[in-house]
Parts: C-alpha cells; structure tokens; sequence
C-alpha cells in the first residue's frame, strides 16, 4: 500500500480498503494535545461520509472538534491522496514511535532502511507512551514496551548513531534521547546569590548562575569547580550537592539533568572579578536572583532549593 504526503498540522493515518464494506477509525494523540482525531467511512471505494479530522496545529490545544475541523474529501487535495480500485490512503504527518528498553531499540525496516514504526499496527506488541520529542518537525513519541523478555535482537542504542542503514531521523532521536548534563554553583553570601552575565553561548547577554556542561572523565563535583574557577576567577568550596533537576527542554527536545552544588568563593565577594567568557557579576537577593535566571529550565531547579528552605525554616 502506498503512503504519500504531509499535511503540517496534525499527526495521523489510517488505510481503508474499499473491498471490505466498513467503517474504520484510527487515532492517536495530537502534538500538545490529548484529544483524538477520529475518521468516518469508506464503502465500495466511495466515501459515503465526508471526513472530518480534528488536526490544530503544532503546539497549539484544539478547543474542540467543531471549530477546529478541517472538511476532506477525495475531490480536494489535503496533503496527498492516493486511490486505486483497491485501497484509498489518507497520509497526514502521523508520528513515529521510539521504542526503547535496556538500551534496545525497536526499528522495522523499509527500504533497506531502518526506522522508527509510523503506527501502532507495526507494533507486534503492547507500549507504552512516556513523552515525546520533535526531529526536524517530525513527531517522535518516546514509548517503552510490555515485554516478558528481553529482546537481545533488537539494536544496541549507542551502536545506531555509526549505522549508514539507519534513518537520519532515527540517529537525531537518539542523540537527543542521551541526557545532557550541566552542573551549575549556588555562591551565597549572607541572603545574596550570586549570577555571571556570560559574553557567548546560549546565555549570552543574559544572567545565570555560574556553571556548564560536565566534561569527559568527570565528576559533577570537579566539573562546578572548574566552571567557577573559569568564569569568576575563584577557586570555590564546595558544601554539597542540593538539588537533581532533570526535565525537557521547553526550546528543544532535549532531556537536561543539572546538579546544583553549594559554594563559598573566598575573599570579599566585591572583589571578585569575571574572565573573558563573563561580561559581568553581580549579587542578587534569592527571590530577584529566581527572577533574573534566564533559562526556564534552571530556574526552575534553583526555585526548588529555595522553595524547600522555606518549607524547613
């Protein structure tokens, strides 16, 4: 059976079989949405019923089916149709299905290629949905299976990435699937805390605690030192770890895990000076500090640690 276009706003397909007299409906989650798209009836190769699917947009919440139905019939060309004698196949961006345990993947092949399952037909077994990220506009929906046994014949994660047989998709999911780790510094003196301005990077031009990514070869420990040292000229002492956040990222699909540790530089905080990569320091009361943050996703961690001081105090 053939599939063929790519209408942008929604994310399904289903196949009819004119042959079989019946209606069939087939429907999975919208990005950003919980609602179902459903579609209406196919009988001896004529669609006895318009088609009425419920597509939004990305990232946008339908607010219902009557005000965000799109009306589809094989006269009018929505994404690509494709009818013979036997089949009628309405293709509409459905989304691929990453499915992964024990550091397995489950792929089919196609074309000599291989890629993620484009529906759950192509699923010989039971998954469950856990989150979802987007590849080059793609729909890519991370799920884990129900399985008895493990599958020793599926690939190896970390061996997909060198496969030339495996969907340039496929690879993208998967490196966005490895956690990026980050460690960023607390540096308190007194109820202040303490935020860099840096000069490049994705925080550029905007404040942010002290910190980076974790290096090869180290601990997150070594790592928030190094970074502090390198950004405000200090070698700090670091009192603990005190918090684990872990989410995906709002801007991409990345899955970030930052471990915040608690420091002391020494000296006279006025005194501290920043390096080439730092614009500019400066000290912030803890609640203008959360406010400052740029990045939702450590702020959000930081406002953890704080929260959870008041909650004890």
């Amino acid at each position: 059976m053939k599939q063929a276009g790519g209408f942008s706003g929604g994310s399904f397909v289903t196949a009819y079989d004119p042959i079989t007299p019946s209606i069939i409906s087939h429907s999975f989650l919208l990005p950003g949405s919980q609602e179902l798209i459903e579609t209406l009836a196919v009988f001896n190769g004529t669609v006895t019923s318009d088609l009425f699917l419920n597509v939004g947009k990305f990232g946008v919440e339908p607010k219902g089916f009557a005000n965000r139905s799109f009306l589809i019939s094989p006269r009018e060309r929505v994404g690509q149709l494709y009818q013979s004698r036997r089949c009628f196949t309405l293709f509409i961006n459905m989304p691929q299905y990453y499915v992964e345990t024990d550091g397995k993947i489950y792929l089919t092949e196609s074309g000599k290629v291989l890629k993620f399952p484009r529906s759950r037909e192509e699923i010989p077994f039971e998954i469950r949905p856990k989150s979802r990220m987007v590849v080059e506009s793609k729909e890519i929906v991370y799920s884990e299976p129900v399985l008895s046994y493990h599958p020793q014949q599926w690939l190896n994660k970390e061996d997909v990435p060198l496969m030339d047989d495996v969907d340039p998709i496929v690879r993208k999911a998967v490196n966005f699937s490895l956690p990026r780790l980050v460690v960023e510094a607390v540096i308190r003196d007194s109820d202040k805390v303490l935020l860099v301005k840096p000069s490049r990077g994705y925080n550029e031009d905007r404040w942010t605690l002290p910190g980076g990514f974790l290096v090869y070869g180290e601990t997150p420990a070594e790592a928030v030192r190094r970074e502090v040292e390198e950004e405000v000229g200090a070698k700090p002492s670091i009192a603990g770890l005190v918090n684990v956040y872990s989410t995906i990222g709002a801007e991409n699909s990345y899955q970030w895990v930052i471990f915040y540790f608690s420091a002391k530089v020494p000296g006279d905080p006025g005194d501290l000076r920043p390096n080439h990569e730092i614009k500019q320091l400066r000290w912030f009361d803890t609640d203008e500090a959360a406010e400052a943050i740029h990045s939702p996703v450590m702020q959000n961690g930081f406002r953890q640690i704080f929260d959870e001081d008041k909650g004890t105090a």
